[in-house]
């Protein structure tokens, strides 16, 4: 879980949003990334035969 909310300078930026994934450690997220880019591995696939 990670709190995005109210970030210090009062807006969501993307530096903000790296800032508080590279602060998580949970192995679910790694996980989570992996098959998120085989998903996208696919989308590209499926793209490039249309």
């Amino acid at each position: 879980l990670v709190d995005i909310l109210s970030p210090p300078t009062g807006k969501l930026s993307l530096f903000n949003l790296y800032v508080a994934l590279s602060r998580t450690h949970d192995p679910m997220l790694l996980v989570e990334d992996d098959r998120l880019e085989d998903l996208n591995k696919q989308t590209m696939r499926w793209w490039r035969e249309m």
